[in-house]
């Protein structure tokens, strides 16, 4: 802290012994006051991103196969309408449509979460150091009046 002296005016300071008139100066301090306000702080933002990953699912897939089952005829089974020349009877090819199962896959985007962003008040204490100045007096007596 500086000691600032103040020169006041001669005339200011002339107390003869008859003059009562006290002299008097105002000292002076500063004062500390803290108050606070809003800035901005920080900047935050929600951002999506798509991560992927590789799933396995077995599936139970069915199909049809052919099974050839063989019997044999008696002879109380065979008709006398048989031809005697394979030449005579008439060749028919047998057809049959086989099926099968096959893996459909589908994709669908369904809602599963949500997310909020809500700001909410933290308070901490935080110390604050300031040089305050004060004014002191010096009563300095000289003879050169």
């Amino acid at each position: 802290m500086n000691d600032q002296i103040f020169d006041l005016d001669p005339g200011q300071l002339r107390n003869t012994l008859g003059d009562r008139t006290p002299l008097e100066v105002t000292l002076h301090e500063q004062q500390l006051r803290v108050s606070t306000r809003v800035v901005p702080f920080e900047r935050v933002r929600i951002e999506r991103f798509i991560v992927t990953e590789q799933r396995t699912l077995t599936v139970d897939i069915r199909r049809e196969e052919v099974r050839i089952v063989r019997e044999r005829i008696s002879e109380a089974e065979t008709g006398v309408d048989a031809p005697s020349n394979l030449q005579e009877h008439p060749r028919e090819d047998l057809v049959m449509i086989l099926s099968e199962e096959q893996a459909v896959i589908t994709k669908r985007i369904v809602p599963v979460e949500r997310v909020r962003l809500h700001t909410h008040v933290v308070t901490e204490l935080q110390e604050v150091v300031e040089e305050l100045g004060r004014e002191h007096i010096d009563v300095v007596h000289t003879m050169d009046v």
